[in-house]
């Protein structure tokens, strides 16, 4: 539908006809008969409002400068497209804003809209200032079919969940029970017995609107074959002892070193046993085991292990040239099997399905006969249970910071009492300190992480990344120290605008004697974000006043705004 401009109000046109049938004498006595008017200048319009697919009787308000207050329909060419609205009238609000009136349910299309000049008072250019208003499609539905998971076993290979959408995006699966199951490389992994819940979710995009989620559980059974380690036979002593390791044992194919903190025998002395193989050093060692957990941690399943050797000589040996077995006993049913060279760094051991370490694999662990637990590896290190903290989150304030800036970063969940740090995988860009406060270096994307530290039973936490883009300096509003005569800038700018002159004047205060002060141009592009450039510079009296050349011509919409030290102390619309 289009509306075009079919009348005016104005009798200029009928003003000039009765002037041109005047005598001929009051012509050429005259010279040239003109109307008079002001003087016009580039009008445009925009707007902040937004139209949606479906939305009935939108009335949007369009910007701009000088709107004339006796405006009607008229006055505005509309083509309203495939949106199957009618456009009823247009309301003044204001010389700045005029509402548009539409009639109808907005369908996918675009709206066109054109000022001619007599909407403006005084009268614009000939070239009309134009806009267009989307009307976006409308989101389409979808939904998840999520297949319910079988239940599993601790141990079990990991499941993989079906779950798709009718949209044909993908599906995210995330856990709601991280105690009792996690999903590693979208598979769902039992970590303890208990009830495991799973979320599948689906946000959309530009075509489709968001999926309801669909919540899943399943049951997680304890694995039969693996003993709780707080039987009678498996008592944890704080010093589990040591043996030595002879390669030249009369045994062809490996020394079984059995270490054992108790008095029970040897065929008691199934606690933890190292398996070695034959080849894997070529001199004596003394392997040292003791416990890193507490009595009470070992008593619930939570077993740790410290496994170390030295040479005959008493110098540490890191590592074996070839890998050897550790075999302890099963951990706790809310446990998991960790790693660590410290302590403090907890590593999950991977699982594996036979008694080789796949190669590129520095330690698995695979489940004996007998319900033992077997760790494959060639580094002597700490290995046994530990438990899995609860999600530790980021919080970050803000999303942008500029060079130079600083911000707070605060966390929140984990479990137990260790203490929290943060950091920074891009050091360049941005530093944290262990406190978290977060500075900006360099422009680019700072990446940030929380960890924290074990504690007690808990191994430790490391957060999901967060992204803070970091941004070159803006300029900022500043309240000035004290009063600044805006009114003597408003006033050179409405001087310099009328008179074409070349300077404009500037009051600030006394507190600004002798700096230098810059002054910037503004210039508000099609998508509404305003550049800045600096045209001119100055240096204020002992009065803090000053006066800018300007060879930069003007022009309505600008603005120009007076900086000292890079901040802001006064503004002025053009």
């Amino acid at each position: 539908m289009k509306s075009k401009a079919i009348e005016t109000r104005s009798n200029k046109p009928l003003l000039i006809k009765a002037l041109l049938m005047l005598t001929p004498l009051v012509i050429f006595s005259t010279s040239i008969i003109a109307v008079p008017q002001a003087n016009a200048h580039s009008q445009t319009i925009s707007t902040n409002s937004s139209i949606s697919n479906g939305q009935r009787d939108p009335a949007p308000i369009i910007i701009g400068e000088d709107f004339a207050p006796f405006n009607d329909k008229f006055d505005f060419i509309v083509e309203m497209g495939t949106t199957g609205l009618e456009f009823d009238s247009v309301a003044y609000v204001d010389s700045t804003h005029m509402r548009f009136n539409f009639h109808g349910i907005a369908k996918e299309g675009t709206i066109s809209i054109i000022a001619q000049t007599s909407a403006f008072d005084p009268i614009g250019h000939a070239d009309s200032s134009s806009l267009d208003i989307v009307v976006a499609a409308a989101l389409k539905n979808q939904v998840i079919t999520f297949k319910s998971p079988t239940g599993m076993t601790v141990g079990d290979s990991d499941q993989s969940p079906q779950a798709t959408a009718t949209s044909g995006l993908k599906v995210d699966i995330t856990s709601n029970t991280p105690s009792t199951c996690t999903i590693d490389f979208s598979k769902i992994h039992p970590v303890a017995a208990g009830i495991c819940s799973i979320k599948a979710t689906q946000v959309g995009d530009s075509e489709y609107m968001a999926a309801m989620d669909v919540t899943k559980t399943l049951n997680i059974a304890a694995d039969p074959k693996l003993p709780l380690a707080n039987t009678a036979t498996q008592e944890i002593p704080t010093s589990l002892g040591s043996a030595i390791y002879d390669p030249a044992s009369p045994d062809p194919d490996y020394v079984s070193v059995l270490v054992a903190g108790s008095d029970k025998g040897i065929e008691n002395s199934t606690l933890v046993k190292i398996i070695i193989p034959r080849s894997a050093t070529s001199a004596k060692a003394i392997v040292l085991i003791s416990a890193f957990s507490t009595d009470e941690e070992s008593a619930s399943g939570y077993f740790v292990a410290r496994v170390a050797a030295v040479s005959a000589s008493g110098t540490p040996i890191k590592q074996f040239d070839k890998n050897f077995e550790i075999n302890i006993p099963a951990g706790s049913k809310g446990s998991t099997l960790f790693s660590s060279d410290d302590g403090k760094n907890w590593i999950p051991i991977v699982k594996i399905d036979t008694e080789e370490l796949p190669a590129g694999m520095h330690v698995g662990y695979f489940i004996e006969d007998d319900g033992r637990v077997a760790i494959l590896n060639h580094h002597f290190m700490m290995v046994g249970y530990r438990k899995i903290q609860e999600p530790l989150v980021l919080s970050l304030p803000v999303d942008k910071l500029t060079i130079g800036a600083t911000t707070m970063v605060k966390s929140f969940g984990g479990s137990g009492a260790g203490e929290v740090t943060y950091s920074s995988t891009t050091q360049s860009i941005c530093s944290i300190s262990d406190a978290g406060v977060l500075t900006g270096l360099s422009k680019g994307d700072c990446l940030v992480k929380a960890t924290k530290n074990a504690s007690g039973i808990y191994a430790n936490s490391v957060s999901k990344p967060a992204t803070v883009k970091i941004v070159e300096p803006t300029l900022i509003l500043k309240t000035p120290v004290a009063p600044v005569n805006i009114g003597f800038l408003t006033h050179s700018l409405t001087f310099l605008m009328a008179n074409s002159t070349q300077t404009l004047d500037v009051g600030l205060c006394s507190i600004y004697a002798n700096e230098t002060a810059d002054l910037y141009l503004g210039t508000r592009n099609k998508n509404k974000v305003w550049s800045w450039k600096k045209i001119s510079s100055t240096r204020m009296d002992e009065n803090g006043f000053g006066s800018f050349s300007i060879t930069t011509k003007l022009q309505y919409g600008q603005m120009v705004r007076v900086m000292v030290n890079n901040v802001i102390q006064m503004e002025s619309d053009v």
